[in-house]
């Protein structure tokens, strides 16, 4: 049974996939794919890209804000 879920976020897949893998061997596991998220703040020129993972875990995983 799922006890927990968090979406983990970075602005580069490759960031994305290194902090994926660290919930992973904290007992967490991804859920679906990925989604892109197109994100805009006050004072930005243009909308930056977003990267985003669903992640469950079943034994109360510890979170990392």
């Amino acid at each position: 049974m799922i006890t927990d879920y968090e979406i983990v976020t970075a602005t580069r897949v490759r960031e994305l996939q290194d902090r994926v893998r660290e919930r992973i061997k904290s007992g967490w596991q991804p859920l679906g794919g990925i989604a892109l998220l197109h994100e805009e703040e006050a004072g930005d020129q243009k909308p930056h890209l977003v990267f985003a993972q669903a992640i469950v875990s079943s034994n109360g995983g510890s979170s990392h804000s």
